[in-house]
């Protein structure tokens, strides 16, 4: 569909919304009631927790049962929430819960149905019943509960609870819900279409959803908008510029880090017609960087070493890359290299920093087999910038230049640590692990490392890749 067709719809979904989701009838209400103040979207879209505990910021418990009492078929509907999570004070109660929610639902409020659907499906408090919720789901999507079509994109996607798989019908609850008004299932939807989740894969179908979605105040629909429009047309096409740049620095503004990393890329590499400048693109990086996107961060560090950044700062380069090459899970090796290289060529320094460079430089070689890292470190050595500070240290280096990179200069089989590399590789770990205790037992400290390293491949068939990607 076009966009204009999903305004229309949505415009006319919300005229329904308004007639099917005031206020339900009951006893009398006041407007000073929380629950009853509640917007159409609030209704519509917002969780039903978060409503609760902002009905909560405003009127006691005691409040809810005694509207509940006199007919009021939100309050019992809000009321069933309470007792079914065990808020505002109240012990859970989920056959109290469910009593309410069904209360609320024959007096015909559309949000106490959806939540007794819920209670059905998942068979809190009561016996599941899976047809019924079903029919409650769809009930609420049609008359406006826009969550409620979600859910059910996500019973159908995924067969839960014994519900048939079908990716044609989660498709159509998703473009249900984003026509009711909410952000998330019009990403939900350009997400099914730009995946090709059972259903044609189709960048062209996917991107309006993720425009109506931004519109509505959804940030990765924003970046996702823009590379949509990219992939459907191209990155050296010009016209799209104000139009991919608009839904990338609306993104950026949202807290995407990739919408801010993108924007940054257009101007490093001179994309939809801009004139080419790093600088300009630095700004972008910063911005994606402190909101953790780790691409940026490393583009950032990188270009302090040359001075791209605007000045060669390499301190600041250490900072941005030290920590992409020292996390634990799935450190960035080329990261580790770099920082090496902004100590030892003392960019922007006073003067080189070798211990620096020699603990970048020495993770790389020793924990990713980076040969570029482990010649530099050989160098060093060589040039006198370092000594050694371990039993084994140097022949850990010749081994990484001898196995890796087939400079047969460095190879000495008699070595215990050569003979240790070759067991590993071999996937012998038991064995590599009891020569790696030896060296370690000799004051060896890359022989203590790899000895755990070693025992974890040897009992834990799961940590192997890791030994191999080290040793292979």
């Amino acid at each position: 569909m076009k966009i204009k067709h999903f305004a229309a719809l949505a415009a006319a979904s919300l005229v329904v919304c308004g007639t099917l989701l005031g206020a339900p009838q009951g006893a009398a209400q006041t407007e000073a009631e929380p629950w009853n103040a509640l917007s159409i979207d609030d209704i519509t879209t917002v969780s039903t927790r978060t409503l609760t505990e902002r009905v909560l910021e405003e009127a006691s418990v005691a409040e809810l049962r005694e509207a509940t009492e006199r007919g009021d078929a939100r309050a019992a509907y809000f009321l069933g929430y309470v007792y079914k999570r065990g808020l505002g004070g109240v012990e859970v109660d989920l056959e109290r819960g469910y009593g309410l929610a069904e209360r609320s639902c024959q007096q015909g409020d559309r949000r106490g149905c959806v939540s007794l659907a819920y209670t059905l499906f998942n068979g809190n408090g009561v016996a599941e019943d899976v047809p019924r919720a079903l029919e409650l789901f769809e009930t609420g999507c049609r008359e406006g509960i826009a969550f409620a079509c979600v859910t059910l994109a996500s019973i159908h996607q995924n067969g839960t609870n014994g519900v048939p798989t079908s990716p044609v019908k989660a498709q159509q609850f998703r473009v249900e819900g984003c026509v009711g008004n909410y952000p998330l299932a019009c990403r939900y939807a350009g997400d099914g279409l730009r995946r090709g989740e059972g259903i044609a894969k189709s960048y062209d179908g996917a991107h309006p959803f993720y425009a109506v979605g931004c519109k509505g105040g959804d940030g990765i629909s924003c970046f996702y908008a823009g590379a949509t429009l990219v992939e459907i047309r191209s990155p050296r096409d010009p016209s799209i510029y104000p139009q991919v740049s608009s839904f990338y620095r609306t993104g950026c503004e949202r807290g995407i880090g990739a919408a801010c990393y993108n924007m940054g890329i257009i101007f490093n590499e001179g994309r939809h017609g801009q004139a080419r400048s790093t600088l300009k693109a630095v700004p972008w990086m910063e911005k994606a960087c402190e909101l953790d996107y780790d691409n940026a961060c490393y583009n950032l560090g990188s270009w302090f070493i040359d001075g791209r950044a605007g000045r060669k700062d390499g301190r600041r380069a250490i900072e941005l890359l030290g920590p992409l090459c020292l996390r634990d899970d799935e450190p960035d090796l080329q990261a580790c290299n770099n920082a090496g290289t902004a100590a030892y060529r003392g960019s922007g320094m006073a003067a080189p920093d070798y211990d620096t460079a020699r603990t970048y430089y020495e993770h790389a070689c020793h924990i990713g087999s980076l040969i570029a890292s482990c010649r530099t470190l050989s160098d060093m050595f060589r040039d006198r910038q370092i000594e050694p500070d371990y039993a084994g240290e140097r022949e850990w280096i010749d081994v990484q230049l001898c196995l890796k990179a087939g400079e047969t200069d460095y190879c000495d089989p008699r070595t215990a640590q050569h003979r240790l590399y070759n067991l590993a590789r071999e996937e012998a770990y038991g064995e590599a692990q009891i020569a790696s205790a030896k060296l370690c037992s000799k004051g060896d400290g890359l022989g203590c490392k790899f000895q755990n390293i070693l025992l974890a491949c040897k009992n834990r068939p799961e940590t192997r890749k890791v030994c191999r990607r080290i040793f292979e």
